[in-house]
């Protein structure tokens, strides 16, 4: 019966309100363009779907799966998508606001110009894919990993970053803007033609990093350890290094 109603909705192209379609299979369906508001799609398992420039409003996607799906332009505004699996689906130009991601697992995707909008990524993942020109502003991302993932040009703004995993693989041009990265490791890493922007990086490690054209302005930096960097073209523009350790920087 579900079915039948969703199958309703998606022939008339109707705004969709209310509904409870939980565990649906939605494999090959043009639903490019709708509304979706207060939707129970948990557990659904979305496959090869054109969900371009859908908006899902208040929708529930716990447990859901969208597979080799396009969500390019689509909007998730207050929805939870608790551990939800977005698998070699494309992303560009995508909106993620308020919306409770809580272990929710991004892979093998294209990720362009999305904009990540006071979500809860905690304990998350988005792993080898790539993600260019994308924006997390004010996100909870705890517990939320980077690793096997291609950051290029993403911004980071105002995020407590301590308790996140940035081992990604590339990490180039990124902008990290008033965020907490007290204490963080980024020994060794190669972290070239980045901006940081009054950051917090009390007793941060930059041991042996690369930070070749990279800029550091309003920063704290005090006790942080920089030994063995590489600070080819680097510019520190009002920043404070307080006790940090600069030995060997070139």
């Amino acid at each position: 019966m579900n079915e039948d109603i969703f199958q309703r909705y998606i022939k008339e192209s109707s705004p969709c309100s209310d509904e409870v379609f939980a565990g649906l299979k939605i494999d090959g369906m043009d639903l490019s363009g709708m509304t979706f508001d207060k939707v129970d799609f948990s557990s659904c398992h979305f496959i090869n779907c054109d969900l371009r420039e859908v908006t899902f409003s208040n929708c529930n996607f716990t447990g859901a799966e969208f597979t080799s799906s396009d969500l390019s332009d689509s909007s998730f505004l207050t929805s939870t998508l608790s551990g939800t699996l977005v698998s070699s689906c494309t992303l560009i130009d995508s909106i993620f606001n308020e919306s409770n991601m809580t272990q929710a697992k991004l892979e093998n995707c294209k990720i362009e110009d999305t904009v990540f909008q006071k979500v809860i990524f905690c304990n998350g993942l988005l792993s080898k894919s790539e993600a260019v020109r994308c924006v997390f502003h004010e996100a909870d991302l705890s517990g939320c990993s980077f690793i096997g993932a291609d950051l290029d040009k993403i911004i980071f703004y105002e995020i407590d970053l301590r308790q996140t995993n940035l081992e990604s693989e590339l990490f180039n041009q990124v902008m990290l803007i008033d965020c907490d990265m007290r204490e963080m490791d980024f020994s060794n890493k190669r972290l070239v033609a980045c901006q940081f922007s009054e950051g917090r990086l009390q007793g941060a490690n930059f041991t042996g990093a690369n930070v070749k054209g990279s800029v550091f302005a309003q920063c704290v930096l005090s006790d942080a350890q920089m030994n063995g960097l590489y600070a080819e073209e680097t510019v520190f523009t009002q920043a404070t290094l307080t006790n940090a350790s600069c030995q060997a920087l070139s």
